[in-house]
């Protein structure tokens, strides 16, 4: 019988609003939070049948005791609940997470969809992160997520819960159930014959718990007794127990009173969890099928059980009384029983997993081997946390064949768990490795390695990886490889790691090319830091791309094409770095990887400002700033950079100064410090404080040579600031010095932005015909090569050093082209100046009338990006999370600006830069 919803008028009309508001694109989500058998879901019932009634489809999902330390178990409930489907997570939880949340997010049409989560203090806990992941942005779909847990539940993953109620638009508290309430219940039950004083002896028995009173209620009409004497026969002594002991008692009494056989089934049922099948609840309450389908059916009469062909109880809590019931000795023997029972019946080993985490010892090697088992399908779908659990379970049998191997694993997955005694395990583990075992332990030092690089230990991380080497230097040459890209990858970011830098590109050195790409990714980057000719970089980091076929082999969360886009970038191959990290996001938007997409928007972000694409690269800066709320952080304070270089030249110094006192939080101490100190120079330089501006150059370049241990070879970009820093303070001769040592060194370099950027800062250590014939040169210089930054200010200086020397005719022309490029580029600083100069010189300055890819808004960017590399709307909805009808509305107005009519037509729209 189905009790009636009583006292809950104000939580109905909450869900009911939040229901309203979801298939309005307006989502959002609610926590019910509240005691076992308060009514939350109860609740989350009616959530569903209100969805239903408008039409809104919807997945929920039950959290299970024994399944928390199953990974993914929630996620694919909702799954198959909304989406005809299936999948595999990755042992790289957030692209598993990017990849459902997409999947789930897709489903939430116009008609809305609702996601619930009941009983969420025991789910597990990747599971409770996509939730999570989903609830932040469901305010931005037609998408309700509704979670209901209980309060102080043990072993719940509070963190993880608090974080969910931090969402909430809605926190529903039910409250105990008045007097009335109860008597409403108990007439339901009872009929209406219950006196009113009984009622209220109901209500102070049952605390106004509505699943107590049920309990209760049910206990008088099984019995057959009068109201009042069954009152009188329940008012037992309640304890403190979570449980009270009437209740508790009312359930064993009905299971009880059904005979022997529902007992035995009942508990059966307890130990296999709920959904188990009949055939093997029978078998391990050792009944014959027959007896007990018979006793099924009692139990679902008595309340016990649902009437449903899968075994399952009407409540958690009456499993919780069953169990309570039964000694922990006995309970974690029948657990052993079960899981054997499971293991002659094929059960994979995560269900097994279940039943050995409570069971008993003394299965032996069995039991350790399935909980391997167990281990390793956790580590594989990204759950090391789990595995470490299940092997530490697997660790306490007394007699396993190979215990040293269990130790192994353990290490494993403590150290992808970043456990911190993970360390202590590796060291336990390789103590108890032979002499001879040395891949073992080159795997376990790598992972050692792995898990201090990710904690920011570079220098254990380098160790690590070196000692890894060592095992394997003459075994195998292909893991040798990597496990020195590996260390040079945390040598790279080891302070003063120069001559460690030099030993492990020792053996390039004389060969036409490193023996693996990712080595020679490296070390085209390493070049381009030391200051090598860019060709020869350019040439080695696309030699080492190979048209994507490192995209191909590593996949995009590889580290090949970052060392690979590093080193064009800094070789100002601008052009080949956008078309690498478009490729990269492609890749990387199809599997569904924020991490790797953030940080293919930062690093396409800095190539664009250097391109003078600044309207574009402030939109790819934001975009990859938002993945922080993923955890995404390796590159935060460069990315900060980037968008504050962007704020700058877009004359927002204000934006662009607390830009870079965040990014000083998180990457004073890291290799990206010396760029942070560059783009405060810039920064000070705008705002007219050429003294902090040179303080800020020179912090830059000792920083450089502080954490390498050597200058580079060729200019560097602190070379040219230090010199307009000096002009500006009126040391012109000190100018011409440092500038002409950036010009000798640029042209060595023969990288385009360093030779533009230094010929401006000569020319402001001059004056007069000097200054214009430099900048002359510089124009002429930037003509010859692709759009650049640097480019668009030469042309502006070059104005106006023609207007000082009374050549306003000559001004208008360079002036006139500034204007247009800084406009299209969005350079808004420059744009005015060029502007001023024009009205200067008598022109009348047109205002640039943008078209082409550079009048569209960056949300209308992005979309366009992605539909020209040939992604449907539905992708690109769920890539950017928002619903088909929004890119169908961007689409509309992509087409319109950019006068196309078709997919294929907006693929060569978008083909080309915005820049002439």
């Amino acid at each position: 019988m189905t009790a009636p919803l009583v006292g809950r008028e104000r939580e109905a009309d909450v869900l009911e609003a939040a229901i309203d508001a979801a298939q309005a694109g307006r989502g959002g989500v609610v926590v019910i939070t509240g005691e076992a058998g308060i009514g939350k879901t109860r609740l989350v019932g009616l959530a569903r049948e209100q969805a239903a009634a408008v039409g809104m489809p919807s997945a929920i999902a039950v959290g299970d005791e024994l399944e928390r330390h199953f990974p993914w178990g929630i996620a694919r409930t909702l799954l198959s609940g909304v989406a005809s489907t299936t999948f595999e997570p990755e042992a790289d939880n957030a692209a598993t997470i990017e990849r459902l949340a997409r999947t789930l997010a897709v489903q939430a049409t116009d008609r809305g969809l609702l996601l619930g989560l009941d009983d969420a203090h025991w789910s597990d806990e990747q599971s409770l992160r996509l939730i999570h992941y989903l609830g932040r942005r469901a305010a931005e779909l037609p998408l309700l997520v509704l979670i209901a847990r209980r309060v102080g539940e043990r072993d719940a993953p509070e963190e993880l819960l608090r974080r969910l109620d931090g969402l909430a638009a809605a926190v529903l508290r039910p409250k105990p159930l008045d007097g009335d309430g109860i008597a409403t219940l108990a007439r339901a039950t009872l009929g209406d014959q219950l006196p009113a004083a009984m009622a209220e002896r109901f209500a102070r028995l049952s605390a106004g718990n509505p699943f107590y009173a049920h309990e209760l209620l049910r206990a008088v009409a099984s019995d057959a007794i009068e109201p009042s004497v069954g009152v009188d026969l329940l008012d037992a002594s309640a304890d403190d127990a979570r449980i009270p002991a009437n209740v508790a008692r009312s359930v064993l009494v009905r299971v009880g009173r059904l005979g022997p056989d529902a007992v035995a089934l009942a508990r059966a049922v307890m130990l296999l969890g709920d959904g188990a099948e009949l055939a093997l609840a029978a078998e391990l309450a050792r009944l014959p099928v027959a007896g007990a389908a018979a006793a099924a059916v009692s139990l679902a009469g008595a309340s016990i059980l649902e009437d449903d062909a899968r075994l399952r109880f009407v409540h958690p809590l009456v499993r919780e009384v069953l169990a309570g019931d039964l000694p922990a000795a006995e309970r974690a023997l029948g657990h052993l029983q079960a899981a054997a029972l499971l293991d002659r019946a094929g059960a994979d080993s995560a269900t097994l997993a279940q039943q050995l985490l409570r069971a008993a010892t003394g299965g032996g090697t069995w039991v350790a081997e399935r909980l391997r088992e167990s281990a390793r399908r956790a580590r594989r779908q990204g759950a090391p946390g789990d595995a470490v659990i299940h092997l530490d379970r697997a660790l306490r049998e007394p007699d396993i064949a190979d215990r040293a191997a269990v130790m192994r694993d353990r290490a494993h997955a403590a150290v992808e768990a970043g456990h911190a005694d993970a360390s202590d395990l590796v060291a336990t583990a390789l103590d108890a490795l032979g002499t001879g075992e040395s891949s073992e332990r080159a795997g376990l030092e790598r992972a050692l390695g792995h898990a201090s690089y990710v904690r920011g230990r570079y220098a254990e991380a380098a160790d690590a990886f070196a000692r890894a080497r060592a095992d394997v230097v003459d075994q195998d040459d292909r893991l040798a490889c990597e496990l020195r890209c590996e260390e040079l990858s945390a040598a790279l970011l080891v302070p003063g790691a120069g001559r460690r830098i030099d030993a492990l590109l020792e053996p390039m050195r004389g060969a036409e090319r490193a023996p693996d790409p990712a080595l020679r990714a490296q070390a085209a980057l390493i070049g381009a830091m030391r200051g090598e000719p860019a060709s020869r970089v350019v040439e080695d980091a696309l030699g080492a791309w190979d048209e994507g076929a490192l995209l191909e082999a590593e996949g995009p969360g590889g580290l090949g094409w970052v060392h690979v886009t590093g080193a064009l970038h800094a070789a100002d191959a601008q052009e080949d770095c956008v078309a690498v990290c478009d490729s990269v996001l492609v890749a990387a938007s199809r599997r569904g990887a924020p991490a790797v997409l953030a940080t293919a928007w930062y690093t396409r972000a800095i190539a664009r400002v250097f391109q003078g694409r600044v309207r574009e690269a402030a939109a790819d800066a934001e975009q990859a700033l938002a993945a922080r709320r993923d955890g995404w952080a390796m590159f935060e304070p460069a990315a900060l950079r980037a968008l504050a270089l962007c704020r700058i030249e877009q004359g927002e110094l204000d934006a662009a100064d607390a830009l870079l006192s965040e990014a000083f939080e998180h990457g004073e101490q890291t290799l990206q410090a010396a760029g942070l100190h560059w783009a405060v120079g810039r920064l000070r330089l705008a705002q007219g404080r050429a003294a902090e501006a040179a303080d800020a150059f020179a912090a830059a370049e000792r920083g450089y040579r502080d954490r390498f241990g050597f200058e580079p070879a060729s200019g560097a970009p602190w070379d040219a600031g230090a010199a307009l820093a000096a002009a500006a303070l009126g040391d012109r001769r000190g100018a011409r010095e440092r500038a002409e040592r950036s010009c000798a060194l640029a042209e060595r370099s023969g990288s385009l932005n360093l030779r533009l950027a230094s010929q401006r800062a000569l020319a402001a250590g001059q004056t007069g015909e000097d200054a214009v014939q430099t900048l002359a040169r510089a124009a002429e210089l930037g003509d010859l090569g692709p759009p650049r930054l640097e480019h668009v200010s030469i042309l502006v200086d070059l104005g106006t050093a023609l207007r000082r020397v009374a050549r306003p005719a000559a001004a208008r022309e360079p002036l006139r082209r500034a204007l247009d490029l800084a406009a299209r580029g969005g350079l808004e600083t420059l744009t005015r100046t060029a502007r001023t100069e024009l009205q200067v010189v008598g022109a009348r300055p047109r205002r640039a009338a943008l078209g082409g890819r550079d009048a569209l808004t960056p949300s209308e960017l992005r979309v366009a990006e992605l539909v020209a590399a040939g992604m449907t709307n539905r992708q690109v909805a769920a890539a950017l999370f928002v619903t088909v009808k929004a890119v169908e509305f961007h689409l509309g107005n992509i087409y319109r600006k950019l006068d196309v009519r078709g997919r294929e037509s907006l693929a060569s729209a978008m083909s080309a830069p915005g820049q002439p």
